[in-house]
């Protein structure tokens, strides 16, 4: 089975899920953690900015702090989204307008 990995997005690409779309991106935050003129960009498959908030949170979560501030924005052009995302005892990421 041969595979190759998309040099966007960085999924693997196996031949049965051929073609490929990447997922959509968005420019993510952790306020304290990242520079806001310097957002990271983030593939993932939330359609919307709370669930982005907590994607993001989850893929940056390892086990320090219970609440982070996340901003997230479909693009430069877009306003800044500011959600309050709290990490519960069972990893669970729950984001909430601020």
């Amino acid at each position: 089975m041969s595979y190759e990995k998309c040099v966007i997005c960085k999924e693997t690409l196996y031949e049965w899920r051929l073609p490929h779309k990447c997922k959509p991106t968005w420019e993510c935050i952790i306020k304290d953690y990242h520079d806001e003129d310097e957002p990271e960009i983030f593939h993932t498959d939330g359609y919307d900015y709370t669930q982005v908030a907590e994607h993001f949170a989850a893929k940056h979560f390892q086990g320090e702090g219970s609440e982070w501030d996340v901003w997230v924005r479909k693009d430069s052009y877009d306003e800044w989204h500011k959600y309050t995302v709290e990490v519960e005892a069972v990893p669970s990421f729950t984001a909430s307008l601020i």
